[in-house]
């Protein structure tokens, strides 16, 4: 058996589509195969596709329900599931904290009188700032 693309002519007989698993026979000698040369296609002999026609209807037959299933419960549940998302987002924005990095609100602690309200770090900053100008002004 060997591998052919789509659009080759071909002797009579029966090709595979290997993607679609699709039965594609030719009548005469010289037709060519369908489908572009991006189709692959298996040459079968007869016994094989005495063998494998069978198989592939009753593939059909036994899957076709089940796919009718999941079909009806996918469009059925697809609103359910949009509706879910939407109201897990808003919920989200609702419930979820708003913290902010660096801020300290019900610590139970007053500011001094001659502090300031950012605490000592803050008294050091500007302390710094003081000494850096004093330096620039020096040169």
């Amino acid at each position: 058996m060997r591998k052919l693309l789509g659009g080759t002519r071909v002797r009579k007989g029966y090709y595979l589509h290997q993607a679609r698993l699709a039965l594609a026979p030719v009548a005469r000698d010289g037709e060519p195969l369908p489908g572009g040369a991006g189709d692959l296609y298996l040459h079968l002999p007869w016994p094989a596709v005495a063998l494998l026609g069978p198989l592939l209807g009753a593939a059909l037959l036994v899957f076709l329900p089940f796919i009718g299933f999941y079909l009806v419960a996918r469009s059925a549940l697809r609103p359910v599931a949009g509706l879910l998302r939407r109201t897990s987002a808003e919920l989200l924005a609702v419930v979820s904290a708003s913290w902010r990095p660096g801020e300290a609100h019900l610590t139970g602690r007053r500011v001094k009188a001659g502090a300031s309200a950012e605490g000592p770090a803050a008294d050091e900053l500007s302390s710094l700032e003081a000494e850096i100008a004093r330096r620039r002004a020096a040169r």
